[in-house]
């Protein structure tokens, strides 16, 4: 396989290099570290290209297909950098290791903490430090390290809030006062102890629930919101319906089976299916695990429908074609209550599509953040 890169050359020529991800491997292994120092200084034309590779410049250039991709991303860097890896394990690894660092993004600030209301523990994370936030809030089976495909695509470009709501992960609940109203709260006090004015806010399943009420209670604070896979307390009356037609009892245990995800992801990739199990909890998570007053909470909690239609601020919302526990026709139903909202619905995914297919996922909510930035 080879690495295509097109470029303008002198007289504005277009030049056409092809590297072999072999040879580049081994080309720059034994290069003096020193030599991919200062922007590709002293390089010839054929260094110079392997280094813009390594080095992850912001040029773009055509793959074999003619498709245009950035070098951060391509699967050919990806390649490259196993390729140096592989030889890394035969010897010389502190010069390769020099080498090593051209190869990764530029280093992002990752941060732990927690704070106290009402004596309760929140936890929290915080990745990146760009202009804006995105703040995410997680599912009735999760935590913040659900987002984990999520906080590392967003990270470069945002300052990224993960947290962990009342009894989930490593928040605290001895009162056993969660629930959805609570929860609206604890992410306005969250977002006070960051000191963050404003974000994009967006919640997932049970996280809809509160992304949307703080909307609602603190439109001020809201750049976007974002509802993903969730109702979020929109029109109960119809997911009421819906429940006791459907209604089965709780699912059995079975290793990487969930009903937050689709059949083809536990049919095709079942490691991945029973990571979503763990992540959840004691092997099983969801539904299943959830304290009983937090679900009558999702139950009882619903919106007024002229606030909802009355709300102004920019509205996305995300399905799966395979959600069985809010159907894509419900979550339609939710958007159209809205005075402007956006609905992408991804195929193939079940309820937990940001899990199931991160790279349609991201996409979406990249797109749809991208639009609206803040100047």
């Amino acid at each position: 396989m080879t690495i295509t890169i097109s470029q303008r050359g002198p007289g504005r020529q277009m030049r056409v290099r092809q590297i072999s991800i072999e040879f580049a491997a081994r080309h720059i292994y034994r290069r003096p570290a020193g030599e991919f120092g200062g922007q590709g200084r002293n390089l010839d034309g054929h260094d110079r290209d392997v280094w813009q590779v390594l080095a992850g410049l912001r040029s773009s250039f055509t793959d074999q297909v003619g498709q245009a991709a950035n070098v951060n991303h391509h699967p050919s860097s990806v390649r490259l950098q196993q390729a140096c890896h592989q030889r890394r394990t035969f010897g010389q690894p502190a010069r390769l290791a020099a080498y090593a660092s051209t190869m990764q993004r530029p280093p992002i600030a990752w941060s732990v903490g927690s704070f106290e209301r009402d004596s309760e523990r929140l936890a929290f994370e915080v990745s990146g430090s760009g202009p804006e936030t995105i703040v995410l809030s997680h599912g009735l089976g999760g935590s913040h390290a659900v987002w984990f495909q999520q906080v590392p695509f967003f990270a470069d470009r945002y300052r990224v809030i993960t947290w962990d709501a009342r009894g989930f992960g490593s928040s605290t609940d001895r009162g056993g006062f969660s629930g959805i109203s609570t929860s609206v709260g604890d992410l306005a006090a969250l977002l006070d102890h960051l000191e963050v004015d404003a974000a994009h806010v967006v919640g997932q399943s049970m996280g809809g629930w509160t992304s949307l009420g703080f909307a609602l209670a603190h439109s001020h604070r809201v750049i976007t919101l974002t509802l993903a896979n969730s109702i979020a307390g929109v029109n109960l009356s119809a997911w009421h319906e819906y429940r006791n037609t459907t209604a089965s009892g709780p699912p059995p245990m079975l290793l990487g089976q969930h009903p937050a995800l689709g059949t083809e992801l536990c049919q095709h990739d079942p490691a991945k299916a029973f990571l979503y199990q763990q992540l959840g909890g004691a092997g099983y998570g969801g539904v299943g695990n959830a304290p009983a007053h937090v679900v009558q909470s999702l139950a009882a909690t619903g919106w007024d429908d002229h606030a909802v239609g009355a709300y102004d601020g920019p509205v996305l919302l995300i399905s799966g074609t395979d959600d069985a526990l809010f159907p894509p026709s419900m979550v339609a139903d939710v958007a159209a209550r809205f005075r402007s909202a956006t609905m992408t619905v991804i195929g193939g995914a079940g309820h937990s599509a940001y899990f199931e297919r991160p790279d349609e996922w991201n996409a979406t909510l990249n797109g749809f953040l991208t639009a609206r930035r803040v100047d």
